[in-house]
Parts: C-alpha cells; sequence; structure tokens
C-alpha cells in the first residue's frame, strides 16, 4: 500500500510538470505570434518612412491646429521644411535680411521687392548674429524672467485670453465705481448719476475740449514712438499683443510692418484702446484728480492764500492753484512708468547693437576671408553688402543714444496725461472730456499715424545676379 501511494505520488508530480511544460511553450507560441503581428502591423517599409518623414513637419515646427489653421488662413503652406507665402515650389529660403526684436532691415529691388544674392544672404546671416550676440549680453535676461515672457505670450495666444482680458477690465470698472478716497471730512468717489447728468450738461464743450486733448495726445504719442524703434509703448501694449494673436499672427508682438497692413488689427487695437481708456479715466480723472484738488483745499491751505489775497488783482487767479496744480500732479504716473519701462529695457540695446557692428564692419573682410559663405559667393561682396546693411542699420536705428530717448519720452508722455487733465478740468469736471481725448489718441495712432516702416530699412541689393524670390518678412 506505501509503494502504490508513493508511486501515484510521483505520477502526478510527472502530470503536474508536463502540463506546466505545455502551458509555458504554448503561451511562448501565443507570444511569438503576437510580436510578429505587431511587427508587421507596426514596421512599415523604409520608403514609407521616407516618405512620412519627408512630408510631415519636425515636431519643433508643427504648431497645433488653430495655428495651422490660422497660417493657412494667412496664406501660407508647408513646403517639406518651413511654413510660406505665396509659391512653395518658387520660394528659396535664403533671405538678404535680418531682424533685432522688432527692427528689421533687408535688401530690395528697383520695385522695394524683397531680393537676394549669395552675398547679400551670407551678409544678413553675420549681420544678424552680431546683433543678436549685442543685445543678449546688454539685456541678461534671467530664466525667470524668459519663462514668464514666453508663459505670457503662450497665453495670448489662446482664444479665452481676449475674453480673460474684458473680465479682467469689467472687474477693474466695479472695484473703481466702489472706490472711496478719505479726504479731509468727506470722502471721494464715483457718482455715476451725477457724472453721466454732468457729461449730458456739457456734451459739446466736453466733446470739444476732448478732441483737442486728443490732438495732442497723439502727436506726443507719434513724436515719442520714433525715438525708441522697435520698442512698444507703454500705452496700449497689452492690446497690441492681444490684437496680434487675434489677428492670426505667429510670432507675439507682430512687427509694425505685419501690423499696418491688417484693418482687423488696427481695428481690435483701437477697440482694445479705447476699453481700457474707460478704466484709466475714472482712476485718473474721476478719483486721483479730485483728490488732489480735495487735499490741496483742505485745512484752508488754499483758501487761506485766496483771502489774503483778496484785496489784490492776482486774489483772483489764486482760486485756479488747486484745479491746476491737480492736472499737473495726476500727470506725473504717466512720466514716471514712460521713464521706468525705458530703464528696464536699457534702450533695447540698441546703442550696444550699433557698437557691435562698428566694431565687426572693420573686420568683416577678415572673417569672410577665414569663413567663406558655404554658397560659393565672392567674400568681397559678401563683405560689401555687410557694410552696406551696417552702415543701413546705423543711419536707421544709431540716433536712439544721442535723441534724448531717456528723458524725451517720459516728457512726451506727461504732457499727453496733462491734456487729459487739463480737458477735465476746464469742461467742469466730466470724465467725457478726457475719455474722448483718449479716444481719439487710439483712432488717430492706428488709422492716421502710418508706421508700417518705422521699425524696417529697405536697402537697394547692390548686385544684380542670382536673385532670389523672397517670402514677406515676418
Amino acid at each position: 500500500t506505501e509503494s502504490s501511494a508513493i508511486i501515484f505520488a510521483t505520477s502526478l508530480d510527472q502530470i503536474n510538470t508536463n502540463m506546466r511544460l505545455s502551458t509555458f511553450f504554448l503561451n511562448l507560441q501565443v507570444l511569438t505570434c503576437l510580436l510578429a503581428l505587431a511587427t508587421g502591423f507596426s514596421a512599415p517599409n523604409s520608403n514609407e518612412n521616407k516618405s512620412r518623414q519627408s512630408s510631415a513637419p519636425p515636431p519643433s515646427q508643427t504648431p497645433d491646429e488653430r495655428q495651422a489653421a490660422v497660417l493657412e488662413k494667412m496664406g501660407y503652406n508647408w513646403n517639406g521644411k518651413s511654413w510660406v507665402r505665396g509659391d512653395s515650389k518658387a520660394y528659396n529660403q535664403q533671405r538678404a535680411s535680418a531682424r533685432s526684436s522688432n527692427r528689421f532691415i533687408r535688401f530690395v529691388d528697383e520695385q522695394n521687392q524683397p531680393a537676394a544674392t549669395d552675398a547679400g544672404v551670407a551678409a544678413a546671416k553675420r549681420l544678424e548674429e552680431v546683433l543678436s550676440n549685442a543685445r543678449q549680453g546688454i539685456m541678461q535676461q534671467d530664466e525667470i524672467d524668459r519663462a514668464l515672457d514666453r508663459d505670457f505670450k503662450n497665453f495670448c495666444q489662446k482664444k479665452r485670453a481676449p475674453f480673460v482680458w474684458l473680465g479682467a477690465e469689467l472687474l477693474g470698472l466695479a472695484a473703481l465705481s466702489n472706490v472711496r478716497i478719505p479726504v479731509g471730512s468727506g470722502f471721494v468717489s464715483i457718482d455715476w448719476a451725477t457724472e453721466i447728468q454732468r457729461s449730458t450738461e456739457h456734451i459739446f464743450p466736453s466733446i470739444i475740449l476732448g478732441v483737442v486733448a486728443g490732438l495732442v495726445l497723439s502727436l506726443c504719442r507719434a513724436r515719442s514712438r520714433p525715438l525708441l524703434p522697435g520698442v512698444e509703448e507703454p500705452d496700449g501694449k497689452l492690446v497690441r499683443i492681444l490684437a496680434d494673436a487675434i489677428d492670426g499672427n505667429f510670432a507675439l508682438p507682430a512687427p509694425n510692418h505685419v501690423r499696418y497692413c491688417s484693418s482687423n488689427w488696427k481695428l481690435f487695437s483701437t477697440i482694445g484702446e479705447v476699453i481700457a481708456a474707460i478704466n484709466i479715466t475714472v482712476l485718473m480723472n474721476g478719483l486721483l484728480q479730485p483728490a488732489i484738488i480735495r487735499i490741496s483745499s483742505s485745512g484752508g491751505g488754499v483758501w487761506k492764500l485766496v483771502s489774503a489775497t483778496s484785496n489784490y488783482e492776482v486774489g483772483q487767479y489764486i482760486g485756479l492753484i488747486g484745479g491746476i496744480g491737480s492736472a499737473f500732479l495726476v500727470a506725473l504716473p504717466a512720466g514716471i512708468r514712460a521713464y521706468t519701462s525705458i530703464m528696464s529695457e536699457k534702450l533695447d540695446g540698441i546703442p550696444a547693437e550699433c557698437h557691435a557692428l562698428f566694431r565687426a564692419r572693420k573686420t568683416v573682410g577678415a572673417y569672410f576671408n577665414m569663413n567663406p559663405p558655404k554658397s560659393g559667393a565672392d567674400p568681397l561682396e559678401a563683405t560689401d553688402a555687410f557694410i552696406l546693411l551696417a552702415d543701413g542699420w546705423v543711419q536707421k536705428f544709431g540716433s536712439v543714444s544721442e535723441n534724448g530717448a531717456i528723458w524725451k519720452q517720459p516728457v512726451f508722455a506727461y504732457c499727453g496725461s496733462l491734456a487729459c487733465a487739463v480737458a477735465w478740468q476746464l469742461s467742469g469736471g466730466a470724465l467725457l472730456a478726457p475719455f474722448v481725448a483718449r479716444i481719439v489718441s487710439a483712432g488717430s495712432t492706428y488709422y492716421i499715424y502710418d508706421e508700417q516702416e518705422l521699425c524696417r530699412e529697405s536697402l537697394l541689393l547692390p548686385i544684380s545676379s542670382d536673385k532670389y524670390p523672397e517670402e514677406d518678412d515676418q
């Protein structure tokens, strides 16, 4: 009995072992079949791989669906290497143009159309290298600043960005409408019923004063912008970048020669500035300016002067000190903002770029002799083209360090804000006057002053051989 039990247990062990082995081989066969099927389905032939790689944009250059739709709507096509406008077959990647920030220079033909030669392309490439190194050396943005700038521009590209901005403006208006500034024994606040009544009672004088102030403000802004070409002015900066995104521009901010060719961009920018002007007018002229007048008259400061000079002819003008002083004081923030913006931007590196070009101009001949253009262009022709581009750049943008932009831009900003404050004072405190002034300024900035070529220099191509058709600069 004991021996038969042992034999039975041994038989069971063999059976279990055979079953495990059969199961293992079965699983191995199934796994082999699955791998073969997966290989057959997932590994196309090399020709298919090559065709797919040649037709699909590289991951680093592939925009999302919205960006691709925007680019196609603007007339761009994928030519296998990049997005181009116009006939992709006739397009040539070589460009005789260079840029730094939003400042551009290019070679053109007699019809003012982009043109290029091998020498011009090599010269423009070298010029852009010199400008980039000079600007990066002076700006020295750290990783945090670059990350914030990138995140901000990515957010502006999203569809919800204009609605978020509009919601913030509405919340700001609601907050300003409920602000109560304690001054003396009372408060300064916005009473919309009184403001509407005052504006309707003096509607024609307010509009006339607003138009006059708006023309002054427009002139100040127009005189200020050329002082720092390629640098966004503080007024309406966010609105213009949002308008760039709405208009379908892929890189933010878009250059002037792209912006001013678009009627949609002009319209969006104007509407945005008009909306933003509501909160600016309420804050500066509806709250701060009356508060300054109250402060100057509280404690009997101005009125003591009035009573002390009441027996003299000058006494009738002393009472104007509070109003005039408030206008001059409330305009100070605009000038301070312009100054701090210039100093933080370090003149956008323009003086450093020009100094770098002066140095590179002296050694460019040796540079092209030691580094001949890969296209086979004559180094002497490339040297001449570089000198022409460098001289054109300095002539167009090199006056920044001598034109007094550091103090002129704050003065222009101050005078424009002062014009709005004076309009409010002369209109009897009607907010309609400074609001109309800012509307006129916005409209004239985008529709009257054509600044398409403000930040771009076009030079006649010195060599007429081997021209390449080009895309529109962007």
